[in-house]
């Protein structure tokens, strides 16, 4: 029953008791909705790590004969998690290298020189785009996957209610 005073109409709603497991669901979400995030984006960028470590082992060559190139700059790709989200990147250790995994990804191929003797240079194609389009293609699978963790923390807290 509203109560009355001159110029105001107060009401009090009560709440009931699946409003209490609503609230405590809410809390308990909100501490973990981050967490979830933030393993669910690594997990993901993980994934992408691998896939396009794959993809330069994918590149062809041309003799039997190899110097463990794309090896090497498969092992230099990894998955950093940072404030906004995760990162995946490739490098090298060694600083002569440390543009070969930029050439690789270009279409066009690259121009280097044979087992580094400087005297002999060959045209390389590569295919291209092992890193940038491998990324790029999983995009969306990072969108998805953040829409189900909300939509699972909203069945959570829906449940909750019940």
């Amino acid at each position: 029953m509203p109560g009355t005073t001159p110029g105001a109409i107060r009401m009090t709603v009560a709440t009931g008791p699946e409003w209490k497991r609503v609230e405590a669901e809410l809390r308990r979400q909100s501490a973990t909705l981050a967490e979830n995030f933030r393993n669910e984006i690594r997990e993901v960028g993980e994934t992408l790590s691998r896939q396009a470590a794959e993809e330069v082992m994918r590149i062809p060559t041309y003799t039997s004969k190899h110097s463990g190139l794309r090896t090497r700059v498969a092992q230099g790709v990894g998955t950093k998690l940072t404030k906004t989200g995760v990162q995946i990147t490739t490098s090298m250790n060694d600083k002569d290298e440390i543009n070969i995994p930029a050439y690789l990804d270009i279409n066009r191929g690259w121009r280097h020189p044979v087992f580094g003797n400087r005297h002999v240079w060959v045209e390389q194609e590569t295919g291209g785009n092992w890193f940038r389009e491998t990324i790029a293609t999983g995009q969306p699978m990072i969108q998805r996957r953040m829409e189900e963790i909300f939509e699972d923390a909203a069945e959570t807290i829906g449940r909750a209610g019940n």
